[in-house]
C-alpha cells in the first residue's frame, strides 16, 4: 500500500519497479484525470498489456493509454532475463517454481501475465 500523499503516476511507477517484467523498462508514466499514459520503448508488443494490467491494479486508475509506446527489439546482450515464476515464499529461499494455473496465487496472476505471454515474477499476488 502506498502513502496517500503520492500521486497516481508515482504509484504506477512504483508498481512497475516492484514487478519483475516491467522493472527494466524505459517507460515514463503520466496521469491526467485518472488516465494513465505510458511513453517509451518496449521490447515486445505484449508489454502494452502488462503495463495496462499493472496500472489497472492501482486505485484511481480509470483508463490506460499505451499508444505512445514504441516497439524496439532488444539487442541480445541487453535483453533482460526472462522473469521466473515462483511461489511468494520462494523469495525467502523456500517454495518451488509454479506454472500458470497451478493453483498458486501467482499461477492466477492478477496482471494476467500468462495471457499476455509473460511469466509472472511478482512477489505477491496483488499489485496494490
Amino acid at each position: 500500500m502506498w502513502p496517500l500523499n503520492r500521486n497516481l503516476a508515482e504509484r504506477v511507477k512504483e508498481a512497475m519497479r516492484e514487478y519483475a517484467p516491467t522493472r527494466h523498462l524505459e517507460v515514463s508514466v503520466s496521469e491526467r484525470g485518472g488516465v494513465i499514459t505510458f511513453q517509451g520503448q518496449i521490447p515486445a508488443e505484449n508489454y502494452r498489456q502488462i503495463l495496462g494490467y499493472t496500472a489497472k491494479g492501482i486505485k484511481g486508475a480509470k483508463e490506460m493509454d499505451t499508444s505512445q509506446l514504441i516497439l524496439v527489439a532488444p539487442v541480445p546482450s541487453e535483453a533482460a532475463p526472462a522473469p521466473v515464476m515462483a511461489t511468494p515464499d520462494q523469495s525467502l529461499g523456500q517454495g518451488r517454481p509454479q506454472s500458470p494455473g497451478s493453483g498458486s496465487p501467482i499461477g492466477r496472476c492478477p496482471h494476467r501475465c500468462a495471457a499476455a505471454g509473460i511469466r509472472c515474477g511478482t512477489k505477491s499476488a496483488t499489485p496494490t
